[in-house]
Parts: structure tokens; sequence; C-alpha cells
């Protein structure tokens, strides 16, 4: 399990260090002040014999001291930032102190260098989404939620990730007040996953298959989503036909304007079937399609566009 553990993690690592990211360093004990600027309600673990007076408790979250790495990178004109960190965060829950491990990175500026075919592009929240959902994805663990909110402590805007009713991740754009107290004018993407749920959660063995010998078959469902429905939801009713034949499923468009009523929007949605053994039938795909279609329309209030 250890050597598994491991593995994953220099496999992640490296996968971060490939795209630009440095691994930042910084010190578990921080002034109280800190920990109360992420929640107002908790202070965090009081160190018995701190090493001085403003490093009186151990962190809550990584987040201020990335910020921290940040700004040094930003006074000096690095204004392209990407820094992640395994590391610890402690909290208290009933009078016990609670260790956990995590992953933590942080992300500013732009997020590649223009050159001479490709120009720069900004560091964004699908950016920064998608370095999460990566690791995860390196990490073997699939069986996740997405639930979006706005507005908190600490971010202006996020993504929750979700398993088995515990939060193992949360990625978005780190809210002002936090970014004015650590000196930075500029955009800040923060993502934090579990690193126990990161690790050990998936499958430990890497399992490889022959290339199917039979063609891929392609539909699209052009829906209409009720605006408090997200990209999660629908994911999680894909999933739910359990179908060894959907190999694929993504939005490929989304509208939202005139032609589209008040109170919804516009996804155009593809996926992809394949069956290994032999090629697929029409009616064997409608069926699924039909499925997914009533799931829709009953669960998220869909309408399907015919």
């Amino acid at each position: 399990k250890l050597q598994h553990r491991e593995t994953r993690r220099k496999r992640i690592t490296s996968y971060l260090v490939s795209n630009g990211f440095y691994e930042t360093y910084h010190l578990s004990f921080v002034k109280e002040a800190e920990n109360l600027l992420l929640d107002p309600h908790q202070s965090g673990v009081k160190v018995m014999n701190p090493l001085s007076a403003e490093l009186e408790f151990m962190r809550t979250s990584t987040l201020i001291g990335g910020l921290k790495s940040v700004a040094h990178n930003l006074n000096r004109q690095q204004n392209d930032v990407k820094l992640f960190k395994w590391g610890s965060i402690f909290n208290l829950e009933e009078e016990n102190i609670v260790e956990k491990k995590t992953l933590s990175f942080w992300m500013t500026g732009n997020n590649n260098e223009s050159n001479w075919h490709t120009n720069a592009s900004k560091s964004d929240f699908f950016f920064a989404k998608a370095f999460v959902e990566n690791a995860m994805k390196l990490g073997n663990t699939k069986n996740y939620t997405t639930e979006a909110f706005s507005g908190n402590s600490i971010y202006a805007y996020g993504l929750n990730y979700i398993s088995k009713g515990e939060i193992v991740a949360t990625v978005g754009l780190v809210s002002k007040n936090i970014l004015k107290e650590t000196d930075i004018a500029q955009e800040v993407f923060f993502g934090e996953i579990d690193a126990k749920f990161l690790l050990e959660s998936g499958k430990t063995e890497t399992q490889y298959s022959a290339i199917s010998k039979f063609p891929k078959v392609e539909r699209d469902l052009s829906l209409v989503v009720p605006q408090q429905v997200n990209y999660g939801q629908i994911r999680e009713t894909v999933n739910k036909l359990n179908s060894r034949l959907i190999k694929k499923f993504y939005i490929f468009d989304v509208y939202q304007g005139e032609q589209v009523k008040e109170g919804f929007k516009s996804y155009a949605i593809r996926l992809e079937f394949e069956d290994k053994s032999k090629t697929l039938e029409d009616k064997t795909i409608d069926k699924l399609m039909q499925s997914l279609s009533s799931s829709l329309e009953t669960d998220l209030n869909v309408e399907i566009r015919k």
C-alpha cells in the first residue's frame, strides 16, 4: 500500500512539474490572525511551546503560506506563478486535534508563455479545475461528484468535489479580501485535495487493455437545462446508467441568450460508445440514449431538443 501511495505521489508531482509548477515549502506555524482570516470561528490548534509570539498556532489551511510565496514572486516581477505543496493542516474537532494531509496549488498570471506559434493564455478557473481533476485521475480516483458554490470566506466562487458525503477537494478563485491581506492585486486560483483520498482511495494497480477492433459511435444531445443544474449533476446522471458501452462524455457547447427561455441555459453534449467484442447496433445505442433522456427529464427537469 505504501509503495502504491508513493508511486502515485511521484506520478502526480511529475505531472505538475512538467506543467510548469514549482514545489513550495513553508512553516506549519502561523499567526492566529491568519487562521481567523479563513474562518472567524476557528483559531486553530495552539502550540504549547511556540517558536515565537507570532507563531503560536498550527495552520488550518496551506492557503496563506502559499499566497505569501506568490506575493514574494510578484514583488520580484515574476508575474506568472504556479506553485504546489504536499503538506498537513490541523483542526480541532470536538476538542480533538485532527491532522489532514493535502495537496495544494496556486496559479496566477499566464498559464503558459507566448512563443512563435502559441500565444500566452491567462490562468483561469478551468485551467485550475483541469489540474485538480487530472491529479485525481493520476491517483485513479473516480468516485466523486461536484457541487458549485459562490462566495465564502476563502473563495469568490469555486467547485467542491464530494465523495461519500465528504468534501475531498475544492478549487476556486481566492476572494479579494484575502488577496488584499496578502498584498496581491491580481487573481489567484487555489486548489486543495485531500491526500488520503487522492493517494489511497483508487485502484492500486494500473490496468491495460487492447485497442478495440470495432468502431466507436458518437451521439449528440441538445439540452435545455435549468440554471441551477450544473455539469456535475448531468455527469452523475450519465454515470448512473452504469453502462460499459459509454466510453466518453463531455459538453461541447454552452449557450445563454435570447433564444433560450429565462431561467434556463442550453448544453450540447456528446457521448462516445464502443463495444470491444462487436460492432454496435443502432437499436442498442438508441435504448441507452432513451434511458438517459428519460433520466435527465425526470431527475433534473431537463428538456431534450428533438
